[in-house]
């Protein structure tokens, strides 16, 4: 055994290993086991971990991804189609279909995160303000980490200039995100908070 382990085999197996020839028996003796399969509150525990030491622009982006596909994954088919359905009806315009359509997921899945996200959003997009807090608040019961609902309560209070409510939310939202795209609006928030021009 020693022979096959000398510095020259060595060599000769990690050039094997970098250039993926070794036999099949052999090559899948040198990988490490597959990791277990993770439920989807565990998946997001350790993105969410990854994302907030996140050293670039491009890491965060590609987190806040993996990040939306999790909370936007539904078991259900009829959901989804449902939020499918909603999408395209949003997508082009017509707010009052899709607001209906998402009405039926909230209320047949109420613990379904986006439906309450994605209801949250076409309030907002019609500007009936308060219903979509309303529905914010909802999202954030059931994931207080949720960047999106967070940045989407921040635009609500710029468009009502409430500059202090707009400040606390997306800082609250960059403190989960710290790559969040409204993130730029937070130092000329804080200067308005302060009696400055935004």
């Amino acid at each position: 055994m020693s022979r096959i382990f000398n510095p020259r085999h060595r060599f000769i197996f990690l050039l094997l290993v970098v250039f993926n020839i070794l036999p099949p028996g052999m090559a899948e003796a040198q990988r490490p086991a597959p990791p277990a399969v993770t439920s989807p509150v565990e998946q997001l525990d350790r993105l969410f971990a990854a994302l907030g030491t996140a050293a670039t622009e491009a890491e965060g982006r590609t987190l806040e991804a993996d990040i939306w596909k999790l909370w936007s994954y539904t078991r259900d088919a009829d959901i989804g189609l449902l939020m499918r359905r909603a999408q395209v009806f949003a997508s082009s315009g017509q707010m009052d279909a899709s607001l209906g359509v998402i009405d039926k997921v909230v209320a047949l899945s109420p613990r379904f995160v986006e439906g309450w996200n994605r209801r949250a959003t076409v309030l907002y997009l019609m500007g009936r303000y308060d219903e979509s807090i309303a529905d914010i608040g909802k999202v954030l019961a059931l994931e207080p980490r949720h960047f999106g609902a967070l940045a989407g309560l921040g635009m609500i209070h710029l468009q009502r200039q409430n500059w202090k409510g707009a400040l606390e939310a997306f800082l609250r939202a960059t403190k989960v995100h710290p790559w969040l795209k409204e993130r730029h609006l937070i130092s000329a928030l804080e200067q308005k908070v302060k009696g400055r021009a935004l």
